[in-house]
């Protein structure tokens, strides 16, 4: 796992977790947005970077994300947020309390838990599209028609990816359980979706935990938010961080 940094290290400090088949560079332009005001934390996970990882589980990606904050003494975040994978492994590093977390946001967050034979389908899905990459980057396939503004650089991780960590993928996305409840004591949890992902089945779960915001976006695709309105995306965190009202 490597890190990037954008902002001066006095200021309030935000952690953005990417999206599976990205990197840290997914939330490029927001960190920009964002660097004014904040010192934005940006990791690129196990198995989708140079480093030559291999991605095992949420649990240790959050072990590694809480253990780079520790050592750089980084106590509190002012908001923790993920993309997909990047909101479970945030969820998770907000649940577990070990550091202050003021705000929490999630965007398609998966918290699906699916049988095996789906997640093997997936896997074979997930490999067969790392390997049609890998053998011929240049042909245009699943990545280019719904992620077009992010496919160069999704294609890129693809090629670095090991059929391990994806393997571990297909099971930590569709396998994670959320806790009965979610207590906040002066924090906030806000999970945004679009009305066209798939994710959004999780939502009757997540409205069973008391004082925690909902965002759902209209006819919108996994991930169409952030990369179709990036100035948007960073007004919605100014918003959930100041405490003003959001829809």
């Amino acid at each position: 796992m490597t890190f990037q940094i954008n902002g001066e290290p006095d200021r309030p400090k935000i952690l953005l977790v990417h999206a599976m088949y990205t990197d840290s560079r997914c939330f490029e332009k927001l960190a920009d947005e964002l660097a004014g005001d904040f010192y934005v934390i940006r990791p690129t996970l196990n198995g989708h970077g140079t480093d030559h990882t291999v991605f095992h589980s949420i649990q240790e990606e959050a072990d590694q994300i809480l253990a780079f904050l520790q050592e750089n003494g980084i106590r509190e975040l002012e908001l923790i947020a993920g993309l997909s994978l990047g909101g479970l492994i945030a969820f998770e590093v907000f649940r577990r309390r070990q550091i202050k977390i003021r705000h929490l946001f999630t965007d398609g967050a998966p918290f699906i838990l699916w049988p095996k034979y789906r997640r093997r389908a997936m896997e074979f899905i997930l490999k067969g599209t790392a390997h049609s990459i890998q053998r011929n980057p240049q042909k245009k396939g699943i990545i280019d028609r719904k992620f077009p503004g992010a496919a160069g650089m999704m294609k890129e991780v693809c090629r670095r990816m090991t059929d391990e960590s994806i393997r571990n993928l297909s099971e930590a996305c569709y396998t994670y359980r959320l806790p009965e409840a979610l207590d906040l004591h002066g924090e906030t949890a806000t999970f945004l979706y679009g009305t066209a992902e798939k994710a959004a089945a999780c939502i009757p779960a997540l409205r069973n935990y008391q004082n925690t915001r909902i965002i759902l976006k209209e006819g919108y695709r996994h991930g169409q938010f952030l990369s179709e309105s990036p100035n948007e995306y960073a007004e919605l965190l100014r918003k959930i961080i100041d405490g003003t009202p959001v829809k």
